[in-house]
């Protein structure tokens, strides 16, 4: 009884928690969808290219705050929340990627705690250890990193290097596509570290045999998973799917190298 009340305690200062950091980021979402959709109700500022044939003046658009500006002005403080109790379903529906992400590593251990009944799959997480938002923080600060990263990057190209691209020669046109395609591949790279722990966090320590030693450490939270991914040289691991490298600990029998896992306290 007091375990459960432990886990129920434990589950509620999560959700509170990664809500708050899902709503403190709102206002950006909310601005790139209406810029999305073509929405700009600003004056055009003339600036000069850096590219193309000499110099010329182009029209460019102010940046995201002027339209999180705007929207204060004209609905208030608050209305730079719209949407978001819809966007914290987020939050409300990872239990169920918890349960599918558990249901699927069963295969490692050969365990048979969950199934492909989803209700039976929550109330046994909820008596097993409570985990309903297991590795949702870092996968959340993924999803902000690689949007705020990529919208940055993607402005100062637009703002400063490419916005004159219909006078550039087809060279330069080709080098602007790869030049915007580049930082997204590039930043999803560098989050995806986040993505692994997300998912080593959400089995960790559940009663399965993958998620507990000697199969994987216990670990305390996310960045004790980030601390022994890094030191282990994993953080990358599952992020090809050919020519897969390895560079992490290795066991030997009969003769063969194997993947050993490598515990740290």
């Amino acid at each position: 009884m007091d375990r459960n009340k432990a886990s129920s305690n434990t589950t509620f200062s999560t959700m509170v928690n990664d809500a708050l950091s899902y709503a403190a980021f709102h206002p950006l979402r909310y601005a790139k969808v209406l810029m999305q959709v073509g929405y700009e109700p600003f004056a055009l500022r003339k600036t000069t290219s850096l590219f193309g044939a000499g110099k010329s003046e182009v029209y460019v658009l102010p940046s995201v705050f002027s339209h999180l500006n705007h929207i204060r002005r004209s609905d208030g403080f608050l209305g730079l929340y719209r949407g978001l109790g819809q966007g914290i379903l987020i939050v409300v529906v990872h239990p169920l990627q918890v349960c599918l992400l558990r249901y699927l590593v069963q295969f490692v251990g050969h365990d048979e705690v969950y199934t492909w009944n989803p209700l039976h799959n929550l109330l046994q997480m909820w008596h097993q250890d409570g985990g309903f938002f297991a590795g949702l923080a870092p996968k959340l600060l993924m999803e902000v990193v690689t949007a705020v990263s990529l919208n940055v990057i993607l402005y100062l190209l637009d703002r400063y290097v490419f916005y004159d691209e219909d006078n550039f020669p087809e060279s330069a046109r080709l080098f602007a596509g790869f030049c915007r395609a580049l930082p997204v591949f590039l930043v999803q790279s560098a989050a995806y570290p986040l993505s692994l722990i997300s998912t080593c966090m959400a089995v960790n320590q559940c009663g399965l045999k993958a998620g507990q030693p000697p199969l994987m450490p216990l670990f305390d939270d996310w960045t004790h998973c980030w601390r022994y991914l890094r030191f282990s040289g994993q953080l990358n691991r599952g992020s090809s799917i050919f020519l897969r490298r390895y560079s992490g600990p290795v066991a030997y029998s009969q003769g063969q190298a194997y993947v050993s896992p490598l515990m740290i306290h």
